[in-house]
């Protein structure tokens, strides 16, 4: 898990510095639901299959996310949300919150199946199965 929070890091600087002269963003939005229940701790992250770009953010009320992406197709994943811990040996460690509530096949895009194509601003719901 400790990797996944430096990946975040590296896709939130990948995104910043884009002025004027970088591609055209276009606004998504959308619900992360389990099973019909809304999740509302966790991340949701788009990684570009051809245009090289990638952004993730945090879950918020009733599962919502928004977020901005440019044209392109993206593979989708879903994450746990991790806070800092210490382990049993004293070192620092990350823990997933609410592990129990992603399934394991959407933490990764070759198993998740889920796929989003942006031409505009647009919707994207995700309602995860538990099988």
């Amino acid at each position: 898990m400790r990797n996944f929070g430096i990946l975040f890091i590296a896709l939130v600087a990948s995104m910043s510095g884009c002025g004027s002269g970088g591609p055209k963003t276009h606004t998504l939005t959308g619900k992360v639901t389990l099973a019909g229940q809304p999740v509302e701790i966790g991340v949701i992250s788009f990684e570009g299959s051809n245009n090289g770009f990638s952004n993730s953010t945090e879950l918020e009320a009733g599962g919502a996310y928004h977020l901005q992406l440019a044209e392109g197709a993206y593979n989708v994943t879903l994450f746990p949300k991790t806070e800092e811990a210490i382990a049993a040996d004293g070192t620092p460690d990350t823990v997933p919150i609410d592990d129990n509530k992603f399934p394991k096949r959407y933490r990764a895009s070759s198993s998740s199946q889920l796929t989003v194509d942006i031409k505009g601003d647009a919707t994207f719901d995700v309602d995860m199965k538990l099988k």
